[in-house]
């Protein structure tokens, strides 16, 4: 499954370099790099989620240096998947193990 970009509504996808996802640096949300390299081209560039209602302060103006290419995959997990990579994390920040605090 697949996520689709919010603006163009077409799905999101690391193999065509039109679709990667960008992330959008001042505010955090992602469009699809065709959006955003339009969103860019506009006369007041800025996210098409009008961020600035939210936080009460003018949109910041878009640049291209504001977008970050995601590469990460945005198909969602399974529950089972969450699970066991909250649990493989949670073991792998363990500096010491927890057999190792049982005294014999």
């Amino acid at each position: 499954m697949h996520v689709n970009c919010p603006v163009c509504f077409q799905p999101t996808s690391q193999e065509a370099e039109g679709c990667r996802p960008v992330r959008i640096v001042t505010c955090n949300h992602v469009v699809c790099h065709d959006c955003f390299e339009r969103l860019c081209a506009m006369a007041k560039p800025c996210c098409p989620f009008r961020c600035n209602i939210v936080v009460g302060r003018p949109a910041p103006r878009l640049r291209r240096e504001d977008g970050e290419i995601l590469e990460i995959s945005l198909k969602p997990a399974e529950p089972l998947e969450d699970g066991v990579a909250a649990l493989s994390k949670y073991v792998a920040s363990l500096s010491v193990w927890p057999s190792q605090l049982i005294t014999p």
